[in-house]
């Protein structure tokens, strides 16, 4: 055979990707995995409760009192002697006004799309691996300092 023969069929071969030099298995395919764990920016919530339910017990709720009627939220819950605090926000701009009104007292929040948890590091912490969002350490500064040691 021609050497301009062979390269035809070596070149058909591997253009096709039928062709394998040794077994005729087909080549792998590469699948990308799926991600597993929670969102990276902690999902949309509709209650507080599927908040305090999906953190496995990492937000400990044991003696969940839901508020009437929250000032600038959906819907809020507090436990644990109200040192955490779950909230459910319409939209986004909700989270944006609960981090900005934490800048008159300070702390820790865990952010989701719709949904902030308040509550010290390690709560948010363990909580994160469950629910996802992100932490952010708000500061307590003057002059936004109005309700700090009050």
């Amino acid at each position: 055979m021609p050497k301009f023969a062979i390269t035809s069929v070596v070149l058909s071969c591997a253009l096709l990707a039928g062709c394998s030099s040794t077994s005729g298995a087909a080549a792998p395919t590469v699948s990308t995995p799926k991600p597993t764990g929670p969102p990276a920016d902690g999902g949309y919530f509709t209650e507080p409760r599927e908040i305090v339910a999906k953190s496995d017990g990492a937000i400990p709720c044991a003696d969940l009192k839901e508020t009437a009627n929250p000032v600038g939220a959906r819907a809020q819950v507090t436990c644990s002697g109200e040192n955490i605090v779950v909230r459910v926000h319409e939209n986004g701009e909700g989270v944006q006004d609960q981090v900005d009104l934490m800048k008159l007292t300070g702390g820790d929040l865990l952010l989701g799309q719709n949904w902030t948890v308040n509550a010290g590091p390690t709560v948010l912490k363990a909580a994160q691996l469950h629910l996802g969002g992100r932490i952010t350490h708000i500061p307590c500064t003057p002059p936004d300092c109005a309700l700090a040691g009050s």
